[in-house]
């Protein structure tokens, strides 16, 4: 079985969800963004492998948080979702005389 990257690459998000820019240390205290973290790869074979955000200070891990600009480009980014879902749920009615 072979990947069709060029389809896979056509189905991919366009308009990716904003993350969350700051982090905070509940061992150290440590407050900063996200950009400053270790990068840390963390995972299994079997369950798969991710990235881990640690802080620079003491080694431990984050907790995530979002400025107020974050949080803005974020509600923006949910309504354009929401109207995008909104107008395929529509369409399929229209095409078909039934909701989704």
């Amino acid at each position: 079985m072979s990947i069709d990257f060029k389809r896979l690459i056509e189905h991919m998000d366009k308009d990716p969800e904003p993350l969350p820019d700051l982090a905070d240390c509940e061992e150290c205290g440590w407050h900063g963004k996200v950009i400053d973290c270790v990068k840390e790869e963390e995972g299994t074979y079997e369950e798969g492998f991710y990235i881990a955000d640690i802080c620079p200070e003491c080694g431990s891990g984050v907790m995530y948080d979002m400025s107020i600009e974050q949080v803005e480009k974020w509600n923006e980014w949910y309504e354009r979702k929401e109207v995008k879902k909104n107008a395929l749920r529509k369409s399929k009615k229209d095409q078909t005389g039934y909701g989704v």
